[in-house]
């Protein structure tokens, strides 16, 4: 299964840089199109649509993969279950729509929220095929369908885009992408469409579902935080600003969402072994504050050239704000493990709990801060939710084994300074101090040094 999982790891990884270049370019062409106002539209109406993309799979997609043993049956009758509940939520969600827009003061809003309301009820029959595909462990063909997918999004939008220089234009693309990630996954792993319900067989799926979707719903309120907060209490210039730092952050660490695609099927298949789960979570930790740390650390050093260069001067305040947003997708980053195998163990409670709490001091922070010091408040509310990480460590030592974290605490050390320093330093004196910190690091650190060797073995024989 090692073998296996590394090869789909380096053909995910391989597809997602292909995919990040792109988004980033796509990024860059709409972003110095619009302007942060009209951009600020765009990043609103897709922080509310992922959310409730999120929302409208209600767990059931999880439980595709989860489930020891499963039926055609049940998969077949939870496409038929989307099928319908899809139709209703976009009527829903299509009346609702004014609400957001009354809400951010831009009636905008509203109408990019409508055209992305298809993509949700695309969303939830694809995930259907996509799941069993992950749940077979084949990530090289879900990695191609998302690649495929997010190509023809980024060509449609930026076309249109430099067109009619039209914010509707920028979301666009995004129902065409779903579109395809609908087909593409239906055409790999084809189901029976089904249109009558059978209570029995989806009775349980349901409960899973909902028990999923009701601990972890909360964490992705975070969605909202830019839409809702940002733009409600700074504005919808400073809303697309911090959304620009955001994507260039989720592009940059890339691996984060390889491991997170991947961690829930793997968990499922180690929890039995306490002592490999342990050494997932030491190796797991480790492999993301490195590659993800050193990334972003380096990049912040020459951020405050290359977003205004690329994006435009009006765009500075992006790359300012983009060490606080580096750090907390880092931090986040070291945790998905844990929470992968609690939600593989059932404990999705747990995870429910930790949610809660994360999301609470997030919010309370922007709340009391962004009326302070403006899109800066959100950038040191994101860094003052992070001690509730310690929630979901409590809740995994009740269960298994506590990992070792000093090997990642040194590595997340050795980030922070050529992180931070790219507010105040020039490049090449702050990439000096990246180097001397992971040098340091490096030195004297032995598992770091071991950890690096084992990672290059393993890819270069897995790739041979």
């Amino acid at each position: 299964m090692k073998t296996k999982v590394l090869k789909g790891a380096i053909s995910l990884g391989l597809k997602q840089v292909l995919s990040a270049l792109l988004s980033l370019v796509s990024t860059l062409v709409v972003a110095r199109i619009l302007g942060p106002e009209k951009y600020g539209i765009v990043a609103i109406s897709l922080g509310i649509f992922y959310f409730f993309k999120f929302i409208g799979r209600m767990g059931l997609n999880v439980y595709l993969i989860r489930q020891p043993n499963i039926s055609q049956e049940e998969v077949e009758q939870i496409l038929s279950f989307y099928n319908t509940v899809g139709a209703l939520v976009c009527l829903i969600l299509w009346l609702a729509a004014p609400v957001f827009g009354w809400w951010i003061g831009k009636s905008e809003v509203s109408l990019a929220l409508r055209l992305l309301i298809p993509a949700v009820w695309l969303d939830m029959v694809g995930s259907c095929a996509s799941s069993m595909l992950e749940r077979e462990l084949d990530f090289a063909k879900v990695g191609l369908i998302n690649a495929l997918a997010e190509v023809a999004n980024y060509v449609l939008s930026v076309t249109l885009v430099v067109i009619y220089k039209s914010y509707l234009a920028a979301v666009s693309g995004y129902v065409l992408q779903f579109l395809l990630l609908a087909f593409l996954a239906h055409y790999f792993h084809p189901i029976k469409w089904r249109y009558r319900w059978n209570w029995k067989t989806l009775g349980p799926a349901l409960k899973y579902g909902f028990s999923y979707c009701s601990s972890n719903w909360i964490l992705n309120l975070k969605s909202l935080t830019i839409p809702l907060f940002v733009s409600r209490l700074a504005s919808v210039e400073a809303a697309g600003i911090a959304n620009v730092a955001l994507r260039v952050v989720q592009k940059l660490l890339l691996l984060r969402n390889v491991i997170r695609n991947m961690s829930i099927s793997i968990m499922a298949k180690l929890m039995d072994d306490r002592d490999a789960v342990k050494r997932a979570l030491n190796q797991g930790m480790l492999y993301q504050a490195l590659l993800m740390g050193f990334i972003c650390a380096a990049f912040s050093g020459f951020a405050s050239w290359i977003i205004p260069t690329l994006f435009g001067h009006e765009w500075l305040l992006s790359a300012k704000i983009f060490p606080f947003i580096g750090l907390s997708v880092i931090i986040g980053a070291l945790f998905d493990l844990h929470t992968a195998l609690l939600y593989a163990s059932g404990y999705n409670s747990e995870v429910g709990r930790f949610n809660i709490g994360y999301i609470g001091c997030l919010w309370i922070g922007c709340l009391c801060l962004i009326p302070l010091f403006g899109i800066w408040g959100y950038g040191i509310g994101e860094l003052a939710a992070l001690p509730s990480y310690y929630l979901i460590h409590r809740s995994l030592i009740k269960y298994y084994k506590s990992p070792n974290y000093w090997p990642t605490f040194w590595s997340v050390l050795a980030t922070i300074m050529p992180l931070f320093g790219g507010i105040w330093l020039q490049p090449i004196p702050n990439f000096a101090l990246l180097i001397i910190s992971y040098g340091i690091l490096f030195t004297c650190c032995l598992t770091v040094r071991k950890t690096l060797l084992q990672l290059s073995r393993n890819l270069f024989t897995t790739s041979a």
